[in-house]
């Protein structure tokens, strides 16, 4: 029985997993400058980066604070 418990309590924490979004591409919905929102998979969330990114723009999460994605700009190449 404490197996099953210990599996379940496992599955649970990673539903609530969010990490790996690291990597992913967003879209800005709101200028961020350093704060804004972006958005991905049609959910919106809080942002925050150390580049100005406009409405519009691509940019990859680069790590996650709760429900904050912090982004890069994407360089072009």
């Amino acid at each position: 029985m404490a197996c099953i418990r210990c599996a379940h309590q496992h599955l649970k924490k990673n539903k609530d997993d969010i990490s790996h979004l690291e990597g992913k591409i967003v879209t800005i919905i709101e200028d961020v400058s350093p704060r804004g929102r972006a958005n991905y998979k049609s959910v919106s969330w809080a942002a925050e980066s150390d580049d100005t990114l406009h409405i519009g723009e691509s940019a990859r999460i680069v790590r996650i604070h709760g429900s904050t994605l912090y982004l890069e700009a994407i360089k072009e190449r």
